[in-house]
């Protein structure tokens, strides 16, 4: 089944305690080009990582662990380029688990009563999304819809401060997302943040913004630097979308630079001219080429609402469980293989000669049934090269895959318990000269269990297709099935 978009209904009012809650997330930014793109009907493009900003040990925090669908992209890709990604339910994380991070990420998936105000005080980078916990982070002050609030339907917004590293080289009115099926959310930070997007309609509502460590936010000095962008979903962005997310990624954890110096003119954007103010307000005005004007001097005045609607009780959202195939034999496993395209080479958008695929095999033990003595195999399409160093495994032993002069990958994995889940990622690059219309790729699992003919093999599944245990078929040079050059997560869409 491939990833969509949800669509996250907020429906409670907040229990506000003297203390606040957080909820964030994050991904990588591409510093040099965009490249990365996984493929599948669903989810977005991803650029790819600059090597100054690898290994980082990072905490994601999400509704439940497993992530569920719209999570897993941002996880995946982050795995993908090598980061330790540990994953906790917000319901179950606590402060310690920020303990030797290099950022804490909470998703919009998350629920803020649950996040609470366990990661408010820990002195580690936090990029969120989740804008029911702006002020529980003392990112802005208390009161919905004037500190904080959404905008619901909308797909733009608008750069005010293109020269920052967080606009990720974008400027003026900017799509993020594919459709009108997710929430933006947007605050009114204090004047100490640097603010880099608002709405479209309403130049005082930031969408994205952040705090220096030390900065003077609601009542709290930033233990961090803190990062609040409008919306990261990862099976709904656009390109420019997953360059926002990579970019504030990217700044949270200090990889990229410092704000580009400010220059005598400028050159005014033709949807949006702006002039900013010391918080990087900007007042949109409806017209075909709005101009954005205020007071360079003065924080935008809110005239107070008499009375405000109080904030709608949320209702616990469902845990997504991944589709897998149904193994009858015992025990009762799954293995569900997917692909990406992970460096477009010649930026077409479309699987050529010379572009990187990404392949995520997926295990999981449905059963009540310890496997054991698990080994996978997987031996790449003849029309592909297996990259070197990429394969990863988590608790696995990877016994092929990581040497130069490997041809296939070979995993060992002592125990897989009921109830838990394994992956495998690693790339390849698909050969010049190749005509073949498709790249296959099938991997293979053998195992074992302490009970009575509890050994076999069995191989892994297509989630985005209708048959059963199929191979992953990664067509080359070919559009997606409504002729668009779709190159969504995580398989290109057919």
């Amino acid at each position: 089944m491939s990833l969509r978009s949800y669509a996250r209904k907020e429906t409670t009012v907040k229990n506000h305690r003297p203390a606040l809650w957080l909820s964030f997330t994050f991904i990588v930014m591409l510093s040099v080009g965009w490249s990365a793109s996984p493929l599948s009907t669903g989810t977005s493009a991803l650029p790819l990582l600059s090597d100054s900003c690898t290994g980082k040990n990072i905490l994601f925090v999400g509704s439940s662990s497993p992530l569920e669908a719209r999570d897993q992209p941002l996880q995946i890709y982050l795995t993908a380029l090598g980061h330790a990604v540990t994953v906790r339910s917000a319901r179950n994380v606590e402060s310690n688990d920020g303990t030797g991070k290099d950022l804490i990420i909470i998703s919009e998936s998350s629920e803020s009563v649950d996040v609470n105000t366990k990661l408010r005080d820990v002195a580690v980078p936090i990029v969120t999304w989740e804008g029911w916990l702006q002020d529980d982070l003392q990112m802005t002050g208390q009161r919905v819809d004037e500190d904080y609030g959404e905008v619901l339907r909308e797909m733009r917004i608008s750069i005010i401060r293109p020269s920052h590293p967080l606009a990720a080289g974008l400027s003026g009115v900017v799509k993020t997302v594919r459709t009108r099926s997710n929430k933006f959310h947007w605050g009114f930070p204090t004047s100490s943040a640097t603010i880099v997007a608002v709405d479209v309609n309403n130049g005082n509502r930031a969408m994205i913004y952040a705090y220096e460590q030390g900065a003077a936010m609601e009542g709290l000095n930033a233990p961090a630097r803190r990062v609040f962008i409008h919306n990261a979903t990862g099976t709904n962005l656009t390109a420019q979308g997953w360059k926002l997310f990579d970019a504030a990624v990217d700044w949270a954890m200090g990889c990229i630079g410092a704000e580009a110096p400010a220059t005598a003119t400028s050159t005014p954007q033709p949807s949006l001219t702006a002039t900013l103010l010391p918080t990087q307000f900007a007042t949109v005005t409806a017209t075909p080429s709005p101009t954005a004007t205020s007071d360079r001097n003065t924080r935008p005045t809110r005239t107070p609402t008499p009375t405000r609607t109080p904030k709608p009780t949320k209702t616990p959202k469902p845990t997504t469980t991944p589709t897998a195939t149904a193994i009858s034999a015992a025990p009762q496993f799954t293995i569900s293989k997917r692909d990406f395209l992970f460096i477009d080479a010649d930026e077409d958008g479309l699987v050529s000669t010379g572009d990187t695929l990404l392949y995520t095999l997926e295990l999981a033990n449905t059963g009540t049934t310890a496997v054991t003595t698990l080994e996978v195999e997987d031996a790449p399409d003849a029309n592909t090269t297996l990259v070197a160093g990429t394969v990863s495994s988590g608790s696995g032993v990877v016994t092929e895959g990581n040497g130069s002069e490997d041809r296939r990958v070979l995993v060992t994995f002592s125990e897989l318990p009921a109830g838990e889940q394994r992956r495998i990622l690693f790339q390849v690059t698909v050969n010049q000269g190749v005509t073949a219309p498709s790249i296959r790729n099938q991997a293979f699992v053998r195992y074992a269990t302490t009970e009575p003919g509890g050994q076999g093999q069995l191989t892994s599944d297509d989630p985005d297709t209708q048959t059963p245990n199929d191979a992953t078929d990664t067509p080359i040079g070919a559009a997606g099935a409504d002729g668009a050059l779709q190159i969504y997560l995580p398989v290109i869409q057919r």
